[in-house]
């Protein structure tokens, strides 16, 4: 599935799940989004939960053949998203592994290695050309782990935005959309106000066209503005104002 010409949607559906995070119920199940970037140089984002390695991979080598990915960008590592980690190095062992210091703090104690001889330790500002497509590193610390990344391509003009811009559900089923991307919102991000008041900072400079999420379908409108209308300093409310993004969940759920 395209997301954009370059860009190639590898996530899976997890309809096994009842508890998210062992506390939120999705009777929909969930989805861990992974993206393939096809350049000069190619890029698999983020990885899928352990359970669906060998779905995701067998995705990976349909994709691009005998062709081994150069770079994995690994922008969060919660286990739903970094499980996949050490099977894909062992599938892939010529790779260079693309993440933040701190991630690469956690791969030494999730895996056991922090892949010393194939890592790229990137911060922010920093940037990895493919060729058309250069990737620019924006960093995203408590929205919601420490060490999570964000990712700009500016060839496309997509946002590969972590677990912000996410909803709870598979890409499978049909569903509305705001009961269950607020519920997300909520639950997962929406206690760190200040955190997240300074990374839509950071987005609101970017010309978006697209937020490719690491849950939930993909955004085609740049609406980081009004992803966050509350004041930082205001309490979470038991719903987001009627201005939060309802606009796009039409096209973004039919986008996957």
């Amino acid at each position: 599935m395209e997301i954009t010409k370059d860009i190639v949607y590898l996530g899976v559906n997890d309809h096994a799940v009842d508890l998210f995070e062992s506390q939120y119920s999705v009777p929909n199940g969930m989805a861990y989004n992974s993206y393939l970037i096809m350049d000069d140089q190619t890029v698999v984002m983020d990885t899928v939960d352990a359970h669906f390695t060998d779905e995701w991979i067998t995705k990976i080598a349909a994709a691009l053949g005998d062709r081994a990915p150069d770079y994995l960008v690994v922008q969060h590592m919660e286990p739903d998203h970094a499980g996949s980690i050490d099977a894909f190095a062992q599938a892939y062992p010529t790779t260079k592994i693309v993440s933040s210091a701190k991630a690469f703090v956690m791969m030494q104690q999730f895996f056991g290695t922090d892949y010393a001889d194939r890592r790229i330790v990137v911060k922010e500002g920093d940037t990895l050309p493919l060729g058309h497509h250069t990737l620019h590193f924006v960093t995203a610390p408590m929205v919601h782990w420490p060490e999570v990344i964000m990712t700009y391509d500016d060839a496309d003009k997509v946002l590969f935005s972590a677990d912000a811009f996410g909803k709870f559900g598979a890409l499978d089923v049909e569903e509305e959309w705001l009961p269950e991307a607020r519920r997300y919102f909520i639950g997962i991000v929406g206690k760190y106000g200040v955190q997240v008041q300074a990374v839509l900072k950071k987005a609101a400079t970017l010309p978006i066209e697209t937020i490719a999420p690491l849950h939930g379908p993909v955004w085609r409108k740049n609406l980081t503005a009004s992803w966050w209308p509350i004041p930082p300093s205001t309490a979470i409310p038991p719903t987001l104002p009627s201005s939060w993004p309802r606009n796009c969940a039409p096209r973004a759920s039919r986008s996957l």
